[in-house]
């Protein structure tokens, strides 16, 4: 494997992509995304007025959340990623330039989680936690070898960034708290990976994790990890459903696994 490795998707392309959402009752915003190959121009409608915004990058686009929206564009010869955030009324509110490929990983409870994508060689991913909408921010480096971080969440005012290794094959989540890291292992392929998927939910006791790897000489493992949220101590553990992994919902008793191919409900003790 050399160079960047990049496993999450990163936009192909495109002329132009419009959208209209519906940001509040009778206040609807259209955004309108234009690209070309040195600049991503945004352009936001909202009762009759328009704002717009140019990102340097030939790769973007923006998501909505209930605080505003999230404008993004890469710039992948130079290793840099660009965000703005504005509010409702297409306000810009904050903006930040990072100097690699950083993309979303996850968003909960008003917290937007980015993360570094991982070289073969890096010995550390950054991960950054930013509030909605504004945009305080805390930076926590993860210190393991090619971590390509998956998917994160915030409970409780902790950050659960779950990953793996692609150097040594390991999948973990970190528990990130103020000042501290904690490192919370889940399975190993024992090998460099080629491809690692994890996703995860909690319900406010439990953290469920499920994941998928994929080694250089071709084999898979995939399961699905029930940790007690206090302690992070394992408290059960599953098959995979056969699939592509696309959601993991846990509830009380029940957890509940979606993949591309079946749909399969376990009943936690």
């Amino acid at each position: 494997m050399r160079g960047r490795v990049i496993l999450g998707v990163i936009l192909a392309a495109m002329v132009v992509v419009s959208a209209c959402i519906t940001a509040e009752e009778k206040r609807p915003v259209e955004v309108h995304v234009a690209r070309n190959s040195t600049s991503v121009e945004f352009t936001l409608k909202v009762d009759g007025d328009s704002m717009t915004y140019i990102l340097p990058g030939d790769r973007g686009n923006f998501s909505e959340y209930p605080e505003g929206f999230l404008l993004y564009a890469f710039e992948p010869m130079k290793g840099r990623s660009l965000y703005l955030f504005t509010d409702r009324t297409g306000r810009k509110l904050w903006e930040r330039t990072f100097e690699n490929i950083t993309r979303v990983v996850g968003y909960s409870n008003g917290s937007l989680i980015l993360a570094e994508e991982p070289l073969e060689r890096s010995e550390e991913t950054r991960v950054y936690v930013i509030r909605l909408p504004s945009g305080k921010e805390r930076e926590y480096p993860i210190r393991e070898r090619a971590f390509h971080v998956s998917n994160a969440l915030t409970v409780g005012g902790k950050a659960y960034v779950a990953g793996a290794s692609l150097f040594s094959g390991d999948a973990v989540v970190y528990v990130l708290d103020e000042d501290t890291s904690r490192r919370v292992f889940i399975d190993s392929m024992g090998d460099r990976l080629v491809g690692a998927r994890l996703i995860m939910d909690s319900d406010g006791r439990k953290l469920a994790v499920a994941y998928s790897l994929d080694s250089w000489s071709g084999e898979y493992q995939g399961g699905i990890c029930v940790f007690g949220l206090s302690g992070m101590d394992v408290k059960a553990r599953f098959d995979l459903p056969p699939g592509v992994l696309r959601e993991i919902k846990v509830d009380g008793n029940q957890l509940t696994v979606k993949t591309d191919g079946e749909t399969r409900t376990y009943i936690l003790n």
